[in-house]
Formats: C-alpha cells, sequence, structure tokens
C-alpha cells in the first residue's frame, strides 16, 4: 500500500458514508485508520532504496552511506558491486524530518517551496 492507495481508500469509503448517512463508532474507525497507517509505515520501511534515494532521504550523502555499507554499519540488500539499504534502516542526519526525500513527490512542491511556505507564514495574520 501506498499513501496515494490509503488516500483513496478513505477517500471512497467516505463519500460512500455520506451518501448512506451513515452514523458509525468513531473508536472503531479511528483502529481501523491507524491500521492502515501503521500498514503503510511497515511496507515503506520495507522499501529498498540504491543509495541516491537513501541520501536524498537521509540526508546523509551517496558516498558517506556507501561507506557505512562498505564497513557493514549498513546492511545491503543489493548487489557486492551496486548496493542497496532498506529505507527502515537508514540513518537520520539531524535536522532532517523523516520522509522529509518525499516532500516534493507528496505534495508537488520542492523542498525549497515547503520551506519558504512555512517562513513566510510565521504567525501573521492577513
Amino acid at each position: 500500500m501506498c499513501l496515494s492507495e490509503l488516500v483513496a481508500k478513505w477517500s471512497t469509503r467516505r463519500d460512500e458514508y455520506r451518501r448512506l448517512s451513515v452514523m458509525v463508532d468513531g473508536a472503531r474507525l479511528c483502529e481501523e485508520v491507524i491500521a492502515d497507517i501503521r500498514l503503510l509505515i511497515k511496507t515503506q520501511g520495507e522499501t529498498v532504496l540504491s543509495l541516491s534515494g537513501a541520501a536524498e532521504i537521509s540526508g546523509y550523502s551517496r558516498e558517506h552511506l556507501g561507506r557505512l555499507v562498505k564497513d557493514g554499519k549498513l546492511a545491503n540488500v543489493g548487489q557486492p558491486g551496486a548496493p542497496k539499504v532498506r529505507r527502515i534502516d537508514l540513518p537520520m542526519k539531524r535536522g532532517t524530518l523523516p520522509g522529509q526525500g518525499l516532500t516534493s513527490h507528496i505534495a508537488g512542491a520542492s523542498k525549497r517551496q515547503t520551506v519558504r511556505s512555512v517562513v513566510d507564514s510565521g504567525g501573521r495574520t492577513r
């Protein structure tokens, strides 16, 4: 399951519930959403990445991650000459948010655009 599939699933349910005027047990509904989110986190953690992809997500350089693989500090799940790593095993550079490398893919915005929108929002009222 990926994020877009999760959104589509719950959007479809919402539309169906709205159409049928369904009354639900809020706690049970939350448990189901949480279970789907946990499944998404688990499957994303199992994602195998190239060193370039891992560098984008972790904040560490491709070269540094390659050294970690070479030193056995990061498991190589690829081939000896073409290392790959599991997302869940990645170290995160201080100041890097988990999944930060996916921002542009999820929201359609670059890191710079995302940061700019946060800085510009700065609590000002219009």
